[in-house]
């Protein structure tokens, strides 16, 4: 991580250029280095186009990974109410364009398809509930079902942990394959255009 210098400190000399201050250098290492804040769209649907790089440019998405990908990427995006426009999944990089729905649920029912489709066609894990459990559990409609619900409620309609759980759930799933430990991707998840591309208000109305 870049830390913030004095500005002032002391002169630079290098091959007969002599730099007075140190906010030359720092503002163009800030402008190349310190990422850019995402702009994330609140309280109505926005549209972003997500991108992430496996490590060291790696081309390490061969069919058979980039099925999977893609199978992964249409379960979390029916759990976290994000609808695919379109993708492009390449050997060492892909990219996402998404619509992110922000109504979550308002209903059990709802809440409990969202929870099949995430599950639907894949081996749960032990340190999860099954679809059948949970449903048991909102029926008694106490204090832990509603603790059930929050967390639920808090994976959905948000950008960040629809790509987060997405890349972690594919990374596991690849290592496993392969027999690897640690990381994939290169980086969190990158915004080309910096943030939203457009905002909605869920009925097709929206600015573009």
């Amino acid at each position: 991580m870049w830390r913030s210098v004095n500005p002032i400190a002391f002169p630079i000399k290098t091959q007969g250029f002599c730099c007075q201050k140190l906010d030359v250098v720092y503002g163009f290492i800030k402008g190349v280095f310190m990422k850019r804040k995402r702009i994330v769209v609140c309280n109505r649907d926005g549209v972003y186009h997500l991108m992430s790089r496996c490590c060291l440019g790696e081309h390490l998405l061969e069919d058979g990974e980039k099925e999977m990908f893609i199978r992964m990427m249409q379960r979390q995006a029916a759990f976290c109410g994000v609808d695919i426009l379109a993708y492009s999944i390449m050997s060492n990089h892909f990219h996402i364009l998404a619509r992110v729905r922000h109504e979550k649920p308002q209903t059990d029912a709802e809440l409990l398809r969202r929870y099949r489709a995430f599950h639907e066609g894949c081996r749960i894990s032990p340190y999860s509930m099954t679809p059948d459990g949970l449903e048991k559990m909102l029926e008694r409609n106490d204090g832990i079902a509603q603790h059930a619900r929050d967390a639920l409620l808090a994976r959905m309609g948000d950008v960040s942990v629809f790509m987060r759980e997405l890349k972690q759930r594919f990374t596991i799933w690849y290592n496993h394959q392969n027999g690897n430990r640690g990381t994939l991707w290169m980086e969190r998840f990158q915004e080309p255009g910096g943030g939203a591309l457009a905002a909605g208000d869920g009925n097709g109305g929206g600015l573009y």
